[in-house]
């Protein structure tokens, strides 16, 4: 997938985030999202083979976030989710775009999410 850098006269809300493809996820019993992360590479093994490390991590969405992962269908851009979190919480979702940006940035950071243009081109 082509990728570039995100230039200054852009939306960060016109984004579209995807879900990495290579990451798990689940519902538990009261609908949050768990999302399991491998432990892969040198120090991961080394933490996994002298101090009982697991090799999987489960992360667990609260609520709004878990709503949101659920939401994120790869065509809907922050905007949309924004209104789609609105719609479902109303003020308590507030301060609501502050908050999901936010959120989209640790997803993207620790490479749970991608961002993508309306293009489909991958956003760095």
């Amino acid at each position: 997938m082509k990728t570039r850098k995100l230039q200054k006269d852009e939306n960060f809300l016109e984004l579209i985030p995807v879900r990495n493809p290579d990451l798990d996820f689940k519902k538990d019993e009261k609908g949050m999202v768990i999302i399991t992360v491998p432990n892969i590479g040198f120090f991961n093994w080394i933490a996994q083979k002298f101090f009982g490390r697991p090799k999987e991590s489960q992360i667990h969405l609260d609520e709004y976030s878990s709503y949101v992962w659920l939401g994120m269908n790869g065509k809907r851009d922050i905007t949309e989710l924004g209104r789609y979190l609105k719609r479902k919480y109303g003020e308590d979702a507030e301060p609501l775009y502050e908050r999901l940006v936010k959120f989209m940035d640790i997803l993207q950071s620790n490479k749970y999410i991608g961002l993508i243009d309306k293009n489909g081109v991958g956003i760095k």
